[in-house]
């Protein structure tokens, strides 16, 4: 039996969790030391818990009679909560929607031909995008696993589904700094700081909504894009970002507004509305699509465009590819390397570098001042 696989450390309350339990009911136990919970770990109350966790084989004639929603309150308070805070509020809420679809039906009664038909009619009614179905399949296939492991059920209906296939992502139309000044210019200025320093430094839009207090350290001149309460970050690494002197003046004008709402504390949030609350990453992005489809009569985009444009523009100005990955927060230069984009005017210059010349007779020149291959052609 190998305990390591329940052991592990939650960055984001700084503890240590012993998941352990049976397929039917689980547990969690978190401890501020790693030694207190190895110590838990050896106890009786973990070993037996961790002995008994093979759940009774269901008789093949006999169907389990447990509902779609029993199933789905079961799934939510037995394997939803093992996982991200995200992970825990967002599945049971996603799987009750879908359980009203099939009211007093049985979970043995839901099939491969019912699950189809649930996503054809995402996709056709609700209009929702390959990238949105395939994610709502993943919790299915995750939901009627477990059920499965668990002896709810005998058969699990979607090991015959597949994702359905991704087209390629358009590419993203760049927006030039004068276009953002425009749109800057027309913002509201809840919104206007927010979009700004995503212009700036490239940051998420989650990234930006969930910056706190104490994640910003005027005085040493840098903020960490770090996980907190409720929010982790793409790649579940924290990463530190300098402080231009703009940026510095505008951290400070928020934090003299703060303090004056008493809302200057560590774990407030730096962008708030208007009115003092938390902005929602909807929100946000729905007041930047306003500001595209406002000012520069563009139908696509909204933050994160802002984002594509900052990265893009770097790497066009010589910034160097590995120092643009890290402010980005990319995993890989693979990543990066999707905002470096060709057009007209990059491949131009990149051909005037080799200054080629030909020469009369045929001959050609390599290398060298314009002006010298001039003077040479002329006195041959």
């Amino acid at each position: 039996m190998k305990k390591r696989k329940h052991l592990r450390y939650e960055s984001s309350i700084n503890k240590w969790v012993v998941d352990y339990g049976g397929r039917l009911t689980r547990s969690r136990k978190y401890f501020g030391a790693r030694n207190d919970a190895e110590r838990f770990m050896q106890s009786d109350e973990f070993l037996v818990a961790v002995e008994h966790k093979t759940a009774p084989a269901l008789n093949p004639d006999t169907p389990s009679s447990i509902s779609i929603e029993e199933a789905v309150k079961w799934y939510g308070e037995n394997v939803s909560t093992m996982k991200s805070p995200f992970s825990s509020k967002w599945e049971p809420r996603k799987l009750k929607i879908w359980s009203l679809k099939h009211p007093g039906k049985k979970l043995y009664e839901i099939g491969l031909r019912e699950l189809l038909e649930d996503r054809a009619e995402l996709v056709r009614v609700k209009k929702y995008q390959p990238q949105t179905a395939n994610r709502w399949l993943t919790l299915i296939k995750s939901f009627f696993k477990s059920c499965h492991q668990a002896g709810l059920i005998n058969e699990n209906p979607t090991l015959q589904i597949k994702k359905l296939p991704v087209p390629e992502a358009p590419h993203v139309e760049i927006v030039s700094e004068a276009d953002q000044k425009k749109v800057l210019l027309a913002a509201k200025p809840w919104v206007r700081d927010p979009l700004w320093l995503a212009m700036q430094t490239g940051t998420r839009r989650n990234e930006i909504v969930n910056l706190r207090w104490g994640s910003v350290h005027l005085k040493d001149g840098y903020f960490i894009i770090e996980m907190s309460e409720g929010f982790r970050t793409k790649t579940r690494k924290s990463r530190q970002i300098p402080l231009t002197p703009a940026m510095a003046v505008m951290f400070t004008r928020l934090l003299r507004e703060a303090r004056s709402r008493d809302r200057a504390k560590p774990n407030d949030c730096v962008f708030v509305t208007a009115t003092g609350r938390r902005i929602l990453p909807d929100r946000l992005t729905r007041e930047a699509r306003k500001l595209l489809k406002r000012v520069l009569n563009k139908k696509q985009g909204a933050v994160h465009i802002w984002r594509h444009s900052a990265l893009t523009l770097m790497l066009r100005k010589g910034a160097d590819i590995e120092t643009v990955r890290r402010l980005a927060g990319h995993s890989s230069l693979n990543i990066t390397q999707r905002y470096v984009h060709s057009n007209d005017v990059t491949m131009l210059d990149a051909m005037k570098k080799l200054r080629i010349t030909p020469k009369t007779g045929g001959n050609v020149a390599i290398g060298g001042d314009q002006n010298q291959i001039s003077a040479s052609n002329r006195s041959s």
